[in-house]
């Protein structure tokens, strides 16, 4: 699992899910300072923008997973740049992708447009997707990530 969180939330339903299917995770690292709401207004620009970012190195290779599961937060109802980035440096070494995002805000109404996006950058279809918004993080979430994670393990 492969996943990009500027606030945690991200970071948080990816630990959560790994430790229900038993996953390998990989955070990325952004260089650039996104942090307070200068970051949060730039980072907004960039996505829109569709920039690349500058990862730091990843661990691990995407090409030896039978399927990667990418995370990313939503942002001006966009993916976020750091993996805009990602998929772009490894789309050719996946062999299955699912796919979540947040958003903080609680907009999930771009997710499927994030989705198709993230497929199209991909080159495949995911297996599953889930979407969570403000209210999911915070109360039910736990539901809607068991349900994405027994997709997976089909």
């Amino acid at each position: 699992m492969v996943f990009y969180s500027r606030t945690g939330n991200t970071k948080r339903i990816a630990e959560e899910l790994s430790k229900m299917i038993d996953a390998d995770t990989e955070e990325l690292h952004d260089t650039k300072n996104r942090k307070g709401i200068i970051g949060f207004i730039l980072s907004g620009m960039d996505a829109r923008m569709m920039r690349k970012a500058n990862l730091e190195k990843t661990r691990n290779n995407p090409a030896i997973y039978d399927m990667v599961i990418l995370g990313t937060p939503t942002w001006s109802n966009r993916m976020s740049t750091p993996m805009r980035t990602y998929i772009n440096q490894n789309c050719n070494s996946f062999k299955k992708v699912a796919f979540f995002l947040t958003s903080g805000f609680g907009n999930v109404k771009s997710a499927m447009a994030i989705f198709k996006d993230m497929a199209s950058l991909c080159g495949k279809e995911p297996v599953a997707t889930l979407s969570l918004g403000k209210k999911d993080i915070n109360k039910k979430h736990l539901d809607k990530i068991e349900y994405f994670a027994s997709t997976l393990v089909r």
